[in-house]
């Protein structure tokens, strides 16, 4: 049996190391807003508590867990909501 491929995300991961590298410095502060953005978007996201919001959250590491928390995580959230979609 083929195991698929899944890729993920670290965004907020991603924009430091943009923010680290010396010749980015231009980029720092619409970065910064970027990030200020997205933390409230991530706030939100739990308001709201949808749980197809929460896996794209997820991939994108916008929620604070180690990546095996994250897969687990995500497994459990599409397994709901398969189970929601059949239940339609």
């Amino acid at each position: 049996m083929s195991k698929k491929l899944h890729f993920d995300a670290n965004l907020p991961g991603l924009l430091d190391e943009v923010l680290n590298n010396p010749t980015c410095g231009i980029l720092k502060l619409p970065i910064n807003i970027t990030k200020g953005i997205l933390a409230e978007l991530a706030q939100l996201a739990i308001e709201i508590d949808d749980d197809r919001l929460h896996v794209m959250m997820l991939r994108l590491g916008m929620y604070e867990c180690s990546a095996a928390e994250r897969v687990k995580k995500i497994k459990e959230l599409k397994r709901r909501i398969k189970g929601q979609c059949a239940s339609r």
